[in-house]
């Protein structure tokens, strides 16, 4: 998910949910008035709200009206269209009159009975994203908190922002406590009072201050919140009173509920949820429910007056079930193959809404049955198809395939969570690997071949220079299957110098290159027949291989050594000459690098480490020491993408915005704003020419071959396209 991200290399890493209703018949399975900050009640501009773009904003483009983009025109490149999307996280709102989505960018409103989309409400650009939403009893106004604390009141009629006001606690719940929208109840660190007007309390005493769960009734008057060791309590919010306290079966709680009225309180475990009956007035609570979840882990819970509903994942998709409070049998199944990321319950107990990325829908409990369906346009991934002008985008449960002069596309539905794509050699179909191990063929207009690898074993590396189908590693094995057969075309068996080592590899157009994962001293290089026909054997190597790709046609291998060096050679295949190395000099504490990008005919290596900094290694001679200099360096952000322009030495390189929480030698931990830049770089002067901020968080570029325009896609749901027009418009 996007809501926070650790990276081991270079990961930052939306959609149709199948589903499958069961009978519900059976068992389930088995605070101090000091301020701390002060707010600002006055109303300050917002972006319009506007209806999500579903058709992109520049139809009859076509690339004789655009020029090719080179390092001398690069200040008229400009945006030729752009449109948002919803991303929803973990957050959802349901009342009687209004859904609202907390997506990535924004708030997307929607009539609860068809989920007709009636607004979306951006947050700033800079914003990180949104972790929390309340709406005012009225519907007319609803809060926003961040991870970074960051708390907005926003007008859902005009997209106004009327009051801001800033803790430095990720934000975990809302829930207005007067109907006229004067004191909010924030979960965060702990328990606080927004004092729209003015102050934010400071927390409650005696409530955990992180690593704990915790919910809000609707009304704003109660919490209550477990920590890590199962120790739990029901405050009143006003008063900073516990009213009493419990202990549930476990630790490490994932989720909890509170009925709104406090009456029952649900906390969620690995494969259990306890449910307890309060006693306010007597200060008393006792276990009347422990439902078990057999292989599944709760995750989210939601409730209403007389519903519980509990979102479970699987290995493979998600389970949502709903149970009357106090009762143990649920009268609500739904089992999408899918994971979903949130839920909700509406008051009436008549609607469930559940939702992931792009994609809402909205269910009739009495009627057991789906009654509508929002989607908008996957973002996660772009794949360019050149031959047929089209872009294929990448959700979590679906793709999209987009011409790219006109207002024509098809969404095809995938039958589990999206993992990766790749495209035929002659662009004859478009494989899309799933997280059950499936991958489906697709036509270049999106029509589904009836064709499917059903393989959950096997880990996909490359499509066949042939166009026959995908390469895999399977345990020991690189095996070639075929699209629609049952079997592998062929198979062969590595030699791996450890038993239970990891094979690891990388296609190309001429080879497939394997080796075992930090064990061994042997790539193998095979055709595309199967047949090993040259090994690359280095002691050097000392069991030190964890990860190989392909770049400008020559192999770079990344070695860990157990000293903490991190080294990347550039071997030439199949002689396994050492063309060029870089050792990670020591002063770079960052350590380990992400993508190393190598320039044969410059000698070049780009090397980014950890998002924060893109630097160049020249190798001048074998017998000369490398020349490494700093190209860019930030502390707020992630690179990802880069671009050389014809065989200049100028790079066009994307950004995304980010908040850097922890950075260790080998990983990161950063969250997400909405914000990026797109640079022009220079690799001899080591500056940037060009510069242009960007207002969403960008996670992938593509870059057209005649270099005509751009397309980024955005972790917060934004498309948009770049390019030099001819006419200068």
């Amino acid at each position: 998910m996007l809501r926070w991200w650790r990276v081991a290399v270079v990961a930052v890493l939306i959609a149709g949910v199948g589903c499958r209703l069961r009978p519900a018949a059976g068992p389930a399975p088995t605070a101090s008035p000091a301020a701390e900050t002060r707010s600002t009640p006055t109303a300050t501009a917002a972006p319009t709200p506007t209806p999500a773009l579903r058709e992109w904003s520049a139809p009859g483009v076509s690339p004789q009206d655009l020029q090719e983009i080179t390092p001398e025109n690069v200040a008229q490149l400009r945006p030729i269209w752009r449109s948002y999307h919803m991303v929803v996280e973990n957050n959802l709102w349901a009342g009687p009159d209004q859904v609202v989505a907390l997506g990535s960018n924004g708030l997307w409103i929607f009539s609860p009975a068809d989920l007709k989309l009636r607004k979306w409400i951006p947050l700033p650009a800079g914003t990180e994203f949104p972790t929390a939403v309340a709406v005012r009893p009225d519907g007319r106004e609803a809060v926003v908190g961040t991870r970074d604390g960051a708390l907005f009141e926003m007008d859902l009629e005009t997209g106004e922002i009327r009051a801001r006001a800033q803790i430095t606690a990720h934000v975990r719940a809302m829930a207005y406590m007067d109907a006229e929208g004067r004191r909010v109840a924030v979960l965060a660190d702990g328990l606080r009072i927004w004092e729209t007007g003015g102050q934010v309390s400071m927390p409650t005493s005696g409530v955990p201050r992180e690593d704990y769960a915790g919910a809000l009734s609707p009304d704003g008057q109660l919490g209550v919140v477990v920590d890590a060791q199962g120790r739990g309590a029901l405050w009143e919010v006003a008063s900073g009173r516990a009213v009493l306290t419990f202990t549930v079966p476990f630790t490490s709680p994932r989720a909890a509920a509170l009925h709104p009225q406090g009456r029952y309180v649900a906390v969620a475990g690995r494969e259990q949820v306890v449910v307890l009956r309060t006693d306010r007035a007597g200060g008393r609570s006792e276990v009347v429910q422990t439902l078990r979840f057999a292989d599944q882990t709760p995750n989210r819970l939601a409730a209403s007056t007389s519903l519980l509903g509990v979102l479970s994942d699987r290995k493979v998709g998600s389970d949502v079930w709903v149970y009357r409070w106090g009762e143990g049998q649920h009268i609500f199944h739904l089992q999408p193959s899918h994971r979903l990321w949130a839920l909700s319950l509406d008051p009436s107990d008549q609607m469930l809404y559940v939702a992931i990325a792009n994609r809402l829908e909205a269910f009739s409990i009495s009627k057991k049955e789906r009654v509508a369906t929002y989607q908008g346009l996957p973002t996660r991934r772009g794949l360019l198809l050149e031959k047929h002008r089209k872009l294929v985008l990448g959700g979590w449960t679906d793709v999209f395939f987009r011409d790219l002069w006109s207002e024509t596309g098809f969404p095809v539905d995938i039958t589990s969570d999206f993992q990766a794509m790749w495209k035929h050699p002659q662009e004859e179909w478009v494989a899309v690997a799933q997280r059950d191990g499936t991958v489906m063929f697709l036509d270049p207009q999106g029509a589904d071949l009836r064709k499917r690898i059903e393989a959950g074993d096997v880990r996909w590396i490359g499509v066949d220079a042939q166009g026959r189908g995908m390469i895999g590693l399977r345990r020991n094995e690189v095996v070639l299957w075929a699209p629609g057969e049952p079997r592998p075309r062929w198979r062969r068996s590595i030699p791996l110098a450890f038993k239970d080592a990891e094979l690891i590899g990388a296609v190309s157009d001429e080879w497939i290159a394997v080796t075992g994962k930090q064990a061994g001293k042997t790539i193998w290089l095979l055709d595309f027949n199967g047949n090993i026909r040259y090994t690359i054997e280095n002691q050097d190597f000392h069991n030190a291989i964890r990860n190989v790709k392909w770049d400008s046609g020559d192999l770079l291998v990344y070695l860990f050594y157990k000293d903490k060096r991190i080294e990347v050679w550039v071997m030439d295949v199949p002689s396994g000459q050492r063309l060029a190395f870089a050792a990670m000099p020591s002063h770079i504490k960052r350590g380990l690098p992400g993508h190393v990008n190598w320039w044969p005919d410059q000698r070049l290596m780009l090397i980014e480490y950890l998002g924060a900094e893109l630097a160049a290694l020249e190798i001048e001679a074998p017998n000369v020491a490398p020349r490494l200099f700093s190209l860019v360096k930030r502390e707020d952000m992630w690179i990802v993408g880069s671009h050389r322009l014809g065989n200049s030495r100028k790079l066009l390189v994307s950004a995304q915005q980010v908040r850097y929480v922890w950075r260790g030698e080998q990983s990161v931990t950063a969250r997400f704003r909405r914000g990026g830049w797109l640079w022009l770089l220079d690799v001899d002067a080591q500056q940037i020419l060009w510069e242009r901020e960007l207002p969403y968080s960008p996670v992938w570029m593509v870059v057209d071959p005649e270099e005509k325009w751009v397309i980024l896609g955005g972790a917060d749901g934004a498309l948009e396209a770049w390019a030099v027009p001819k006419d200068g418009s």
